[in-house]
């Protein structure tokens, strides 16, 4: 996972000690990975080292000039975009996405050649 619990926790703003959502909050920051993932149109590893030879369009979170803190605040954003609205049930609200997710994540998006943004 490119979160740690502890990151989760602290971005929703619940104790860390309360461990009676924790596998909510996992599953909240795998969806926020994945989602990041869809985004971007390649793979995000949480470090340079796990990347492997053959994945020339991979990012690392570790790597700060290529946009590694901006990554890892777009998932924060998402997990606790996830978080709060975990009880709603229109499609709509489902299909949101916070605001700064999508300024966090477009420069570090794959555009196939000849693609569209």
């Amino acid at each position: 996972m490119l979160l740690s619990l502890e990151e989760i926790k602290k971005q929703c703003k619940v104790d860390e000690d309360d461990t009676s959502q924790d596998d909510e909050l996992n599953a909240y920051g795998l969806a926020a990975s994945a989602r990041l993932e869809t985004e971007l149109q390649r793979h995000v590893y949480a470090t340079r080292a796990e990347i492997p030879e053959s994945d020339l369009d991979a990012i690392a979170l570790d790597e700060q000039r290529h946009g590694g803190e901006d990554l890892k605040l777009a998932i924060k954003l998402m997990v606790a975009h996830f978080y709060r609205n975990r009880e709603q049930t229109s499609e709509l609200t489902l299909k949101e996405i916070p605001e700064g997710f999508h300024a966090l994540t477009g420069v570090y998006r794959l555009v196939p050649y000849g693609g569209n943004l």
